[in-house]
């Protein structure tokens, strides 16, 4: 709704212009959704053994780089336990995700002040291309979509399959939700 409010004028009077701006912003809120998403789902990513943890707090991260005066840096999401940070990088786009994403990722954990052990995570809608780092936690889009699969088949159960329940279904309504919730990007106008 807040997509929507922000506009309405456009919306109503200029819909050629509405459509455009949309089309022009909509990766930038498909984005947020999808870390949106990511997050709601690391405790399904951990039964399935996708990562090695499953943290106790989890939520966004950013900071002053230390190294580089004046720069900042940030991270789509941690996840924290007691001797391990997960470091998420979540890519929602149209091309696999290069090893140049991946060494981004791990530089920028080296910004964050902690001793523990930090662990690398990119989760990509299109995949990955090779040579990304070793130690870099890859998991797609199919690897969500199943852990979705298993919750829509435990919900299928769960209501005595009177009614399917479909990851598909479960992912568009996810996406829609948090899309319509979210702030649109700051205005250059």
């Amino acid at each position: 709704m807040k997509y929507i409010y922000s506009r309405q004028n456009t919306v109503e009077f200029d819909s050629e212009q509405a459509l455009s701006y949309t089309i022009e912003n909509l990766g930038e809120y498909i984005g947020r959704a999808f870390e949106s998403i990511v997050k709601s789902l690391i405790p399904d990513l951990y039964r399935a053994e996708k990562i090695p943890l499953l943290p106790e707090r989890v939520g966004k991260h950013w900071g002053k780089n230390s190294w580089h005066q004046g720069m900042t840096y940030e991270i789509d999401l941690i996840g924290e336990s007691s001797d391990r940070i997960l470091v998420f990088e979540c890519k929602w786009r149209k091309d696999p995700v290069g090893p140049e994403v991946a060494e981004e990722l791990i530089e920028k954990m080296q910004y964050i002040p902690d001793k523990r052990i930090k662990v690398p995570v990119i989760i990509s809608k299109s995949g990955f291309k090779a040579n990304i780092p070793k130690e870099v936690l890859l998991i797609d889009l199919r690897d969500l979509k199943n852990q979705l699969d298993d919750v829509c088949e435990l919900f299928s159960d769960l209501l005595g399959r009177r009614s399917v329940v479909r990851a598909e279904d479960h992912v568009d309504r996810l996406v829609i939700r948090h899309i319509m919730t979210l702030s649109p990007p700051a205005s250059n106008d």
